[in-house]
């Protein structure tokens, strides 16, 4: 999806969530916040010898930093009420960057091209400044591979 030339965003749809995260019982778990369309799914994986809650895929309204806040601040109650060592994510968006920040993320690993061939109208100032795609662990799969 490309919406109001703003952003590039992979689908959401209930067939997408349907198929990706409720196909297999137990591994996913997802969590919407009340009375919005925001949400987040996440699962336990170990990265180098860490249990880790990894917050695979979330949505909510860009511009709104309050709701990434909640996801966090909830991500963070699963993980001390389950013991677990710390919490994953990705982001792909500056906007995502500034409030992982501020909630104490440090950043890891290397970014990942997007590649299209889509006729879209993106500038080089949009793609360095991480303000052009919208992607999450569930989009690349890194999950699986970790």
């Amino acid at each position: 999806q490309y919406t109001d030339k703003q952003y590039i965003e992979f689908s959401r749809s209930a067939g997408f969530i349907q198929w990706r995260f409720f196909s297999r019982p137990g591994v996913y778990f997802f969590y919407r916040l009340e009375n919005t369309s925001c949400f987040f799914v996440c699962r336990v994986l170990t990265w180098h010898g860490l249990s880790l809650l990894s917050i695979v895929d979330y949505r909510t309204t860009l511009k709104k930093s309050r709701e990434f806040d909640l996801i966090l601040k909830a991500a963070r109650k699963l993980t001390t009420l389950t013991g677990l060592d710390g919490i994953m994510t990705m982001s792909s968006l500056s906007f995502f960057d500034r409030i992982l920040k501020k909630n104490g993320f440090i950043g890891t690993g290397r970014p990942q091209p997007v590649l299209t061939n889509a006729p879209v109208d993106i500038s080089p100032e949009q793609i360095e400044n991480r303000n052009i795609v919208y992607a999450t662990m569930a989009d690349c799969d890194i999950d699986l591979n970790l």
